[in-house]
């Protein structure tokens, strides 16, 4: 069924991109196979021959079964006859027509495009006289970028849904991943996907898509051309329509499914797999609190949503890093690679801080090292720590600022990692130093105090412009 339902969404967006009772017995006359004729679509009807190639018909069995095939490839299903309103159940999904005189005219998944199958014997309908790749293309008003939601980063996780050979232990393991989609023109694009085993710059899946219409106003993607690391992906290997999938009940949650195989393995190593992704700045808490009961699984919440995403998103930060994990992007390159940096603060043999930060906020001050606003009212200070002794000394640091005015000092996690925040006012201004501790690694401690100073109030300090900063870090090693 997941096949058919690609090519009938395939032929949906073929049309969109070139413009813009039970029988139970036995000696029922409707029994048997009705060969596929006609396509109607857009006011075109054509040759079933013209669209699909291979064997295509609808076959009527005894107890309300049915077969359909599409280009030879089939799927088992029901079907009621109600006078001559007829309903094909297949897979759950329900498509209804008539029929009549031996003569099945079917739309497949309500998608607009009557489908006529007849009987051996009855008369078929006719065509079009002229050839469908002369016809005059439709014309229909196609909205500026109708497909623009598409664009964007995208954030979520995927699973290995069934595997065989040397991935079998693959089975059912999943990981938190992030998507990029950008837009060549309004109907062709591409999306790039990367998880958390990945290094910066490193996708596991990078292709061409093509854009057209789909059961909801988002319209559906569609692969065209690219990889899953060696794996080639082709054509219509994906159709991706919010509206049309396991997951449709989620607000902007695609459903991305396919098939890996090794192409050295002869096809015994494979898995097939299945992304599920939301538009990157998204809220999940209505999938941590939906009823799951016709959901793939109980859980549907991405593993590093509470300790990654969320506190990305309450920072600002409005594209996804180049890297994930569990500890990122504050913290050190181990495990995982650095974001790319604005800033670069070498601590020559001992490691490299890198940060981000709002262009059209701070600018750098590379002699300073430095973050300051353009009035210098707002000033951002870093220093790192690369040793058990370095660390201490930071903590300490904080701790000799105690006998200042308005000075106040809790603990707190940034990133899930263990952070000493203080408030403090000297000489009329106003600081809020952050220490992070990244942990221990190879018996090296290592972490980094961020002083925000301020001429206005504690307020500005603790900003989403300055959280952003702080939630960018990099220590190097």
């Amino acid at each position: 069924m997941k096949k058919l339902a690609a090519i009938l969404l395939a032929l949906a967006m073929l049309f969109t991109l070139t413009a813009c009772g039970e029988k139970d017995n036995d000696s029922d006359p409707n029994l048997g196979r009705y060969e596929g004729t006609t396509i109607e679509a857009m006011g075109v009807t054509m040759n079933f021959s013209d669209i699909y190639e291979g064997e295509n018909y609808v076959e009527l069995k005894s107890g309300g079964k049915c077969v359909m095939t599409l280009e030879g490839d089939s799927a088992e299903g029901t079907w009621t006859l109600n006078g001559e309103n007829i309903t094909i159940t297949i897979e759950g999904i329900d498509s209804t027509g008539t029929l009549k005189d031996g003569t099945l005219v079917v739309d497949f998944m309500e998608m607009g495009m009557p489908m006529t199958f007849v009987k051996g014997g009855a008369s078929a309908p006719k065509t079009s006289t002229a050839d469908v790749s002369e016809t005059e293309e439709p014309t229909i008003e196609v909205p500026d970028a109708p497909y623009a939601w598409w664009e964007g980063d995208w954030y979520g996780w995927w699973i290995v849904t069934s595997a065989g050979g040397e991935y079998a232990d693959w089975e059912s393991l999943f990981w938190d991943a992030c998507a990029r989609v950008i837009l060549y023109d309004d109907t062709t694009g591409n999306i790039q996907i990367w998880d958390e085993d990945c290094d910066a710059d490193e996708y596991m899946i990078d292709t061409d898509v093509s854009f057209g219409s789909g059961t909801t106003e988002y319209g559906c993607m569609m692969s065209e051309s690219g990889y899953f690391w060696d794996y080639e992906i082709g054509h219509a290997d994906w159709i991706v329509d919010p509206g049309a999938s396991q997951v449709s009940s989620l607000d902007q949650m695609i459903c991305i499914d396919g098939t890996y195989s090794d192409p050295e393995s002869n096809g015994e190593n494979w898995f097939n797999y299945t992304f599920y992704l939301r538009p990157w700045g998204m809220d999940w808490e209505d999938v941590r609190n939906a009823d799951t009961t016709d959901l793939p699984y109980d859980d549907m919440m991405p593993g590093y949503y509470d300790d990654w995403y969320l506190p990305l998103i309450e920072a600002g930060v409005d594209t996804a890093p180049d890297t994930i994990d569990e500890t990122a992007p504050v913290g050190s390159s181990e495990p995982g690679a650095p974001i790319a940096g604005d800033g670069v603060l070498d601590y020559n043999d001992a490691g490299v801080l890198l940060f981000n930060y709002p262009t059209d906020v701070f600018t750098y001050d590379d002699i300073f090292h430095c973050l300051e606003t353009e009035d210098g009212s707002l000033s951002i200070y870093f220093t790192a720590a690369w040793s058990e002794d370095e660390a201490q000394q930071a903590l300490d640091n904080l701790d000799s600022y105690s006998d200042y005015e308005d000075f106040k000092k809790e603990e707190l996690k940034i990133a899930g990692f263990d952070a000493v925040r203080i408030t403090y006012n000297m000489w009329g201004d106003y600081y809020v130093d952050t220490y992070i501790s990244f942990g221990e690694s190879s018996g090296q401690y290592y972490g980094v105090t961020i002083s925000a100073r301020s001429y206005n109030s504690y307020e500005e300090c603790l900003s989403s412009e300055v959280e952003s900063v702080i939630y960018s870090i990099q220590l190097l090693k």
